[in-house]
């Protein structure tokens, strides 16, 4: 369980760093790994509201 709020907590992290909301004080190997995951944790929310509005267009 702890491992998955890590993840969270990373994801977190990485969504505020994206949206400029965090202050840069980790090291550049974190900086592209938080990078990394929060532009698929956007791709995967954008594509998912993009999906529910298709389905419902197409009702």
């Amino acid at each position: 369980m702890w491992g998955g709020l890590d993840w969270l907590l990373i994801l977190f992290l990485g969504v505020c760093r994206l949206l400029g909301l965090a202050p840069p004080e980790q090291s550049e190997r974190e900086n592209i790994i938080q990078n990394i995951l929060a532009v698929l944790v956007l791709v995967v929310v954008v594509s998912s509201v993009l999906a529910v509005i298709g389905t419902l267009v197409l009702k």
